[in-house]
């Protein structure tokens, strides 16, 4: 276990952000329901935001990367996601709304591939120090989603609470960016002494990883933009949808604060193919078995299907890319891993639900991410060695 020491500021913004992302995750699809939009209609406007989540990052980091101005763009982005997310209280129809989910889609979506590959700089020791300053942001999340059950504050029918609680958040977060530490001349200098070029970066064995996450991401995106409403219209659990998020938040909190142990002990390959099939497994138990305590023991698979995805992403980027091209690295893994899996589920999903109901959903997008577990064991032997890790240990 490392001892190096973690700056207080950066376990700060995870907190606060992440406390944002307890609004945006489980309550903008139920924002959108309560502005009377059908559920086709909010695949596709989920779908806009996830696409233009793809090329926020893209820019976003590839502009942090040139300038290393992490926490300029940071700041900016936070903003502009309260700046775009402020008006949809007072718009209704397709048309208006599609330009305000498609700058909050740029902006919130860019906020944690620049969080993470700032924190990339600012870590001594990234593969083993990112799960202890991650899980401060799932301790917020589980803290908001407990009060938003408990108090009731998110319940009934109006959208002002989710917008004046996602507005709090927001502030917060941008606040706390000041205090983050600068990227420091000395490893500002030491990237650029590093040799120049890109391939030896984004080679093969990069883009068949970012293949494999985005199927296991396309998988969860049925969860991350259909979970609240199946919950709710599904199981009748009305206003208690963050308790069950919750439960999620909860499991994944041991595997990010032992994920360096994890990774050394079991390589990026093995937890990889672990988390490609707890996908599959958690989606195909919400298809077969839509009930309510069946569906919240399942919640104990959120350990692989984001603790441990999660870590090993960060970690392969982490290992795999260069210093000097990090941001580039985590927004092509956020913005094609995440982001265009996402976008891609969500504009489909709506269309699925609509005509087939959730459990069709749940078990055809288990299929994905079964087929890139299939894949993984085909290029098991090809993507051996692939990554030089700075600790001695490959995929």
């Amino acid at each position: 276990m490392s001892s190096k020491r973690i700056p207080w500021p950066v376990g700060l913004n995870f907190f606060l952000l992440f406390s944002a992302n307890a609004v945006m995750a489980p309550f903008l699809q139920i924002f959108l329901k309560r502005q009377g939009f059908s559920a086709s209609e909010i695949g596709i406007l989920l779908g806009i935001y996830e696409l233009v989540g793809v090329a926020g990052p893209l820019v976003m980091g590839r502009l942090a990367d040139r300038t290393r101005h992490y926490r300029l763009f940071l700041f900016l982005c936070i903003t502009g996601a309260l700046a775009a997310f402020l008006p949809m209280e007072w718009v209704s129809g397709m048309g208006p709304m599609f330009p305000l989910i498609a700058v909050l889609g740029w902006c919130y979506r860019s906020c944690i591939p620049l969080q993470d590959s700032l924190a990339g700089r600012l870590l001594e020791d990234p593969t083993r120090q990112y799960g202890k300053v991650r899980i401060m942001g799932s301790i917020s999340y589980i803290l908001l989603l407990s009060f938003f059950s408990l108090s009731g504050v998110l319940g009934g029918s109006a959208t002002k609470p989710i917008l004046v609680a996602f507005s709090v958040c927001a502030v917060a977060t941008a606040l706390s960016v000041p205090l983050l530490p600068r990227v420091t001349a000395e490893r500002a200098a030491s990237a650029s002494r590093e040799e120049k070029g890109n391939l030896k970066d984004f080679d093969a064995s990069f883009w068949t990883v970012i293949f494999l996450i985005f199927l296991a991401r396309f998988g969860m995106s049925a969860h991350y933009s259909f979970f609240s409403l199946y919950l709710q219209q599904q199981l009748g659990v009305g206003d208690a949808v963050g308790f069950v998020w919750a439960i999620g938040s909860i499991v994944e909190m041991p595997i990010l604060w032992f994920s360096g142990a994890l990774i050394r002990r079991f390589g990026i390959r093995a937890l990889l193919l672990a988390s490609l099939l707890a996908v599959c497994l958690r989606l195909a138990i919400y298809g077969l078995f839509p009930s309510l305590p069946v569906v919240l023991a399942a919640q104990v698979l959120h350990a692989f299907t984001l603790g441990v995805l999660l870590s090993v992403s960060v970690a392969f980027v982490n290992r795999k890319v260069r210093d000097r091209n990090r941001g580039l690295g985590m927004a092509i893994y956020q913005a094609v891993g995440i982001g265009l899996a996402a976008f891609l589920g969500s504009s489909i999903g709506g269309y699925i639900v609509e005509r087939s109901g959730f459990s069709s959903l749940f078990l055809g997008y288990a299929v994905p991410p079964l087929a890139g577990a299939v894949l993984l064991l085909l290029s098991w032997k090809r993507l051996d060695g692939t990554v030089a890790a700075r600790d001695g240990t490959g995929l």
